[in-house]
């Protein structure tokens, strides 16, 4: 069987994510892999307002920060000690951004490491998402 290299969590950021990322945790510490925190934003988060909107966008802009900041909290509280582990926030439509990201893992595994020092996570589709983290 092939060693698990990876190990992707999604997260909403809500009640449960604490305890689905425990597991994940677990997971990462028994195979030694690296652990993917994602969560993906909403491409549009105002449903009726307007994005040009100074107000609007200024809030939109720290409803991210609020976000990015909950992610990293969660990382650090549920990293296990010596287990790596990365934070991404990206920004789209979720279950899109979330197949596409374990699709690069998963192509990240199969390719050699030699030379290889960081992958292209803000190209993870042809669209080209907007990365936030």
């Amino acid at each position: 069987m092939d060693k698990i290299r990876n190990i992707l969590v999604a997260v909403d950021l809500n009640a449960g994510s604490e305890a689905v990322a425990g597991v994940a945790a677990g997971f990462a510490e028994a195979f030694s892999a690296k652990l993917y925190f994602l969560h993906v934003e909403r491409d549009n988060p105002t449903i009726f307002g307007d994005p040009d909107i100074p107000d609007e966008r200024d809030q939109a802009a720290g409803d991210v920060r609020t976000s990015h900041r909950e992610l990293q909290e969660l990382r650090e509280k549920m990293t296990p000690p010596g287990v790596e582990a990365a934070a991404l926030q990206i920004k789209g439509q979720t279950v899109q951004k979330i197949i596409a990201c374990r699709l690069l893992l998963m192509c990240r595994d199969m390719m050699p490491r030699k030379g290889i020092t960081k992958w292209p996570i803000n190209r993870i589709t042809s669209n080209n998402p907007q990365l936030l983290t």
